[in-house]
């Protein structure tokens, strides 16, 4: 059985392979993150006569720049472990036959890793968890955005327009954000007088 090691990155990857001895099958070599760089590197499994039924590939939860590429090989049937940092970092501390600190290196020290199996594969969530908790952290994050904004503008509202908060206690309801554009500065609301801010009003109310 072959055992790979994958030494995840940003926009490359590396990638080496040992058989049941630890023998290097596959050098350490580098391929992209992306879909041509995916196709590379089943390609080179394959010409080592890797296949998805008698191959173990390890690689590093390193950031998010892991998941394409697990999605890609899981997908095709091959098995996949993703492996906390912290164990790599721990077996690279007794492992003596590849000490340097190099992605090549690190790439074969995962495969051997695999191959001993001394590891705890990382908890892995299915895509539609995983998609849910994205979509979460990037709804909060709109959140924190849009208060941010608005005490921005409420500051600005106050130095300008003090009066304002007696008018709409709610500056950003729809009414009060149809008078802020169409007058947006004191002097312009004054201009234009009561009808033309309570027409203003009444489009609102009808169109909202």
């Amino acid at each position: 059985m072959l055992s790979v090691g994958i030494d995840v990155a940003k926009r490359d990857h590396v990638a080496a392979a040992v058989d049941g001895d630890g023998r290097a099958v596959i050098s350490s070599f580098k391929f992209k993150n992306t879909a041509d760089g995916f196709a590379r590197l089943l390609a080179r499994l394959e010409a080592a006569g890797a296949s998805p039924g008698g191959t173990l590939v390890g690689m590093e939860a390193t950031g998010h720049y892991w998941v394409a590429l697990f999605d890609h090989l899981s997908s095709r049937g091959w098995e996949v472990a993703v492996i906390n940092p912290i164990q790599t970092d721990a077996f690279r501390g007794v492992e003596t036959v590849r000490k340097a600190k190099t992605d090549a290196s690190d790439a074969l020290l995962i495969a051997d890793l695999v191959r001993f199996r001394a590891f705890e594969p990382s908890a892995m969530a299915d895509e539609a968890v995983c998609g849910m908790r994205d979509l979460a952290r990037f709804r909060m994050s709109l959140v924190e955005e849009c208060s941010s904004l608005k005490n921005q503008l409420r500051a600005l509202m106050d130095r300008a327009f003090p009066e304002y908060e007696a008018l709409f206690p709610d500056p950003f309801c729809a009414g009060s954000m149809a008078v802020l554009r169409a007058f947006p500065a004191p002097e312009q609301v004054l201009a234009a007088g009561v009808d033309e801010v309570e027409r203003t009003l009444r489009v609102c109310l009808l169109t909202s």
